[in-house]
């Protein structure tokens, strides 16, 4: 998990704000999450607003978690998923 911390530094360093929307949190099969939201960050340097759609699949192994994919669209995680809207 130091990947996940590492990011999460880095867009705490660039941003005065971020969020995460989560929108849809659902069982994927096979020991796995699909989270669906979006992210909204103020960039620190420039103060302009950032909106992206999110789409996160956690991997879980006995009670935990073992893997996170991010992907740049909702629909590339339900791809990724098998799943469809």
């Amino acid at each position: 998990m130091g990947g996940v911390r590492r990011f999460i530094d880095e867009v705490r360093e660039a941003a005065d704000e971020w969020q995460v929307e989560i929108n849809a949190i659902e069982s994927a099969g096979e020991g796995r999450v699909l989270l669906r939201g979006r992210s909204v960050l103020v960039s620190r340097e420039s103060g302009m607003a950032m909106e992206k759609p999110l789409g996160q699949l956690f991997h879980l192994k006995d009670g935990c978690i073992s893997r996170v994919q991010t992907f740049r669209s909702r629909e590339q995680a339900l791809e990724a998923t098998g799943l469809r809207e």
